[in-house]
């Protein structure tokens, strides 16, 4: 997939729409934001990608961590597109991409900065709502326990998720990454208990949804 203006066939004959324009408050008419570019994925790309992408423990399960080819064709998938942000910043991933309906997506940043990232992030959502017509959005963040002498225990289950954000038995980046989601104006919908496999233990997974009626609310 070398560009995204160029239609591609998905199934049911339906075609994965170029240029798509909703009115999503200022956004109306979007366009790439200028920090970012669609990623050229030769062969070389998407094995550099798949190598920089183990520095974030979150993002494959044991499953995927050594597939290449399998992470090659979700990358390759029409289902897929992948933002590459100017000067080697990061990737924005959005995955099980149906136009009309609904997204999922994943922002990595190598300098694992988030702070200034907030805006960017938020542009980057609201362009594929307008561009593919979304309705919903949604994150799927797999919360690792740290390495300590009771990792072995699920300290979710202790209290609320919100409060887990904090919780310095978790990795820090997955609780780094859990509220980077909420300042962006993700919320918080529930969790998936001990559904990600990783370093040969189960883990919960924390889901966060944007809809295009809170997006109007808040970037309107």
């Amino acid at each position: 997939m070398d560009n995204l203006d160029t239609p591609v066939e998905v199934q049911r004959g339906e075609r994965r729409p170029d240029t798509v324009r909703v009115r999503i408050g200022p956004y109306y008419g979007l366009v790439l934001p200028s920090q970012a570019h669609v990623a050229a994925l030769t062969t070389t790309k998407m094995r550099d990608l798949h190598k920089r992408l183990q520095a974030f423990p979150f993002v494959f399960d044991d499953d995927h961590a050594d597939n290449e080819q399998a992470f090659q064709e979700l990358l390759l998938s029409p289902y897929t597109a992948i933002i590459e942000l100017n000067d080697d910043q990061g990737v924005f991933i959005a995955t099980e991409l149906h136009p009309r309906r609904t997204a999922s997506v994943h922002a990595l940043f190598w300098d694992r900065s988030l702070a200034d990232k907030v805006q960017l992030c938020r542009d980057m959502l609201a362009w594929l709502f307008n561009t593919f017509d979304l309705h919903r959005i949604e994150v799927y963040l797999p919360m690792l326990r740290a390495y300590t002498s009771d990792s072995n225990v699920n300290v979710l289950v202790e209290h609320k998720p919100s409060k887990s954000f904090n919780d310095r038995r978790l990795d820090p980046l997955c609780r780094a990454a859990a509220r980077f989601n909420t300042k962006v104006g993700m919320r918080l919908e529930g969790r998936l208990r001990e559904s990600f496999l990783r370093f040969g233990e189960w883990h919960d997974t924390f889901v966060f949804g944007l809809t295009r009626a809170r997006l109007e609310v808040l970037y309107g």
